[in-house]
């Protein structure tokens, strides 16, 4: 866990519509069930909400949004040149770091090939 420093902003008054309601962040939080919500921001927590019951130091099962924020980590990763996605010599590859998933990705991309090229009658 990282400690970060807090820059709390104001939210009380930022407002959004949906449905032609307007709702005030938290309200929108709390209407969409969400039960906890922390913001960063060039790595201080701008926001924090934790509904009743929830603290900061609980860990929180994320489910399906694992994978959206592993996906934007790896993303910010190769952008700065820290992780290269090539295998070409870089000691952070993917393909050295962990090669079964190459392999399932070259896998994916292959059977992917394969069925364009059946949906629209194109030969191997």
């Amino acid at each position: 866990m990282w400690n970060l420093a807090d820059q709390n902003l104001d939210l009380s008054n930022f407002a959004v519509e949906h449905d032609g309601e307007r709702y005030t962040y938290v309200d929108m939080v709390r209407s969409t069930y969400t039960d906890a919500c922390d913001v960063v921001h060039n790595g201080a927590i701008v926001f924090e909400y934790y509904d009743e019951g929830i603290r900061p130091t609980d860990t929180h099962l994320l489910m399906s949004v694992s994978k959206s924020l592993t996906a934007s980590l790896i993303g910010v990763l190769v952008a700065e040149g820290t992780l290269a996605t090539d295998g070409l010599g870089h000691a952070w590859s993917v393909r050295r770091l962990r090669p079964r998933w190459a392999e399932r990705a070259d896998r994916s991309r292959e059977e992917h090939r394969r069925g364009q090229a059946l949906q629209f009658g194109r030969s191997e």
